[in-house]
């Protein structure tokens, strides 16, 4: 792909992804005032449950499945590309029908092993969100499927239109369903279970989506008499196994991640913070649904620029450039760091305008300003697994993400049980994060040869970072107070205000600052997604 095309297609990525984002998080304001806290933990629950079998099922298949049509296409092989999509369709529905029916008739027991203190009734409530989600099990393995065939032929606008396309259907009918269940008198928990079910709905659209994309890419490839191709089932599983496996365990660890939260938070809460059910479900409803959705959000940009990463270096490892490799690893890190560093200073200074506008009140604003800073880490330790799986090293970010796991497992227990508050668990999934994150960047520097240091990198953008967080704490101060004195009390629409004017005059500090500073070359600006020519052009501007 040329380097236009490529900057395109990551910018069509950012939008999407971020779209994808963006409608995560806007609708957690209307559930948060149809379910509240307790109905966005049993929401949490069933989710995170899905998110871990969802990922067992296709999350290797589509890096698999794009990089070996890649190979073919480049040698005109349609014939073994159609065979490979054909066994892995079957495959993969395969794991979704078992998937689907595990949910459905494990959902009780699942309920009881994450409420053990909760009783029968309470446990029959999260129940129905759990099982709300076995149809979507059915039909999200073929979008992964039909995903990875279309970025084997590097067309991008197909996966990432349906991801938005499905974010968006899936939040309507998760809000009208919600709406819905408490208009007619029914309840949170069967609230949170229409919303649930709003992923079924989503990823059937993703489907047809992806389906009307994929029809035109096979027509043009896809000739009758080239469907026939002899590479026998085991060969293609062997083949499937060696990419899809790694990628896939290393798609594990937040589901894991999420579902270590899911067992352990209400449990301990419970038992030794003295929390009724509903006060700790309420809790882990604001960490997994408001914290950690907000500081996942800088992960769109990671993960679109991490895209083109790995290929990139791919090429230049086999070419053995290894100016190519260093300038390909330092580079999307700044970039990397260009945007993490202000958006956790953000989610930092204004957790309480961000929590009041998502819930109407600021109970969960000390999670939100505790786990900010996972959006850095969680973002180093992405942009470093794409680097290391572009080396060839695919197990090593697996392994050092579950040590990360395993130290937030247990600090999980001894932090919840120490703090008797959930805050425990946003600092056990930051610590957790730092290690994983830790361990990648050195086997970034074992593996590839380039000598770089982290904290020198990051420096910059931390420095940069700080007349940010000043101004965003003192604009934040001053709107607060004046929106005491004018109201006598919060209002949701002076506290989006005040979300606004913080952002909009904190956002041109902090490029003017930056770009002061050269914290990016002119060249690693341009490379930035539909902002980059403008950037670049302010940062050679000469000043007086």
């Amino acid at each position: 792909m040329s380097k236009t095309g490529l900057v395109r297609s990551t910018s069509i990525m950012v939008v999407c992804i971020g779209i994808t984002k963006f409608l995560g998080i806007i609708s957690l304001v209307p559930l948060n005032q149809l379910l509240g806290n307790t109905g966005q933990g049993f929401y949490s629950t069933a989710y995170n449950l899905y998110t871990i079998l969802l990922v067992l099922a296709t999350s290797g298949f589509p890096v698999a499945l794009s990089k070996l049509i890649s190979e073919r296409a480049a040698v005109k092989q349609y014939g073994e590309i159609e065979e490979l999509y054909r066994f892995t369709m079957r495959l993969v529905v395969s794991f979704a029908v078992f998937g689907a029916l595990l949910v459905w008739f494990g959902a009780p027991y699942y309920a009881a092993l994450v409420a053990i203190h909760a009783n029968r009734h309470e446990i029959s409530q999260m129940t129905l969100s759990i099982r709300a989600l076995a149809p979507a099990i059915l039909f999200v393995p073929l979008e992964s499927v039909l995903r990875g065939y279309l970025q084997g032929f590097q067309q991008v606008k197909g996966p990432a239109i349906s991801q938005a396309i499905e974010q968006l259907f899936r939040v309507l009918v998760a809000v009208g369903g919600a709406f819905l269940m408490i208009k007619i008198g029914r309840g949170v928990a069967e609230g949170a279970a229409a919303a649930t079910f709003g992923a079924f709905i989503g990823a059937f659209a993703g489907v047809l989506v992806l389906w009307a994309a994929i029809v035109p890419v096979r027509r043009q490839h896809i000739l009758p008499s080239e469907r026939q191709s002899h590479l026998g089932n085991r060969h293609m599983w062997q083949m499937l196994y060696t990419v899809a496996l790694p990628v896939c365990l290393g798609s594990l660890v937040v589901p894991i991640s999420s579902n270590i939260d899911s067992i352990t938070v209400v449990n301990l809460l419970t038992h030794f913070a003295g929390q009724t059910f509903r006060q700790a479900e309420a809790g882990f409803g604001v960490l997994s649904r408001q914290a950690q959705n907000l500081v996942q959000l800088p992960l769109a940009f990671a993960m679109a620029v991490g895209f083109s990463v790995m290929p990139a270096i791919s090429s230049a490892k086999a070419l053995r450039d290894t100016s190519a490799i260093q300038a390909n690893i330092i580079a999307p890190i700044r970039m990397m760091f260009f945007v993490t560093f202000p958006a956790a200073a953000t989610f930092f200074a204004l957790a309480r305008p961000i929590e009041y506008i998502l819930s109407n009140d600021y109970t969960g604003a000390a999670i939100i300003a505790t786990i900010s800073f996972m959006c850095i880490f969680s973002s180093l330790e992405l942009m470093s697994t794409y680097i290391l799986q572009g080396l060839g090293q695919f197990y090593k970010p697996v392994q050092n993400m579950f040590y990360g796991i395993a130290l937030k497992a247990i600090l999980n227990i001894v932090l919840i049980v120490l703090l008797k508050n959930v805050i425990g668990a946003a600092i056990a999934t930051i610590i957790g994060y730092m290690l994983s994150s830790t361990l990648n960047i050195r086997a970034v520097r074992k593996y590839s040869g380039v000598k770089f240091s982290i904290f020198r990198l990051a420096m910059p953008f931390f420095l940069a970072t700080l007349p940010l967080l000043i101004e965003l704490c003192i604009v934040n101060y001053v709107l607060g107070d004046v929106g005491m004195r004018i109201f006598h009390t919060s209002t949701w629409i002076w506290n989006v205000l005040q979300l606004m004017v913080s952002c909009l005059t904190g956002g041109i500090l902090y490029l003017f600052v930056a770009l002061r500073m050269r914290v990016l070359r002119p060249n690693q600006l341009r490379a930035l997604p539909f902002i980059g020519q403008r950037l670049s052009r302010f940062s050679e501007r000469r000043w007086g």
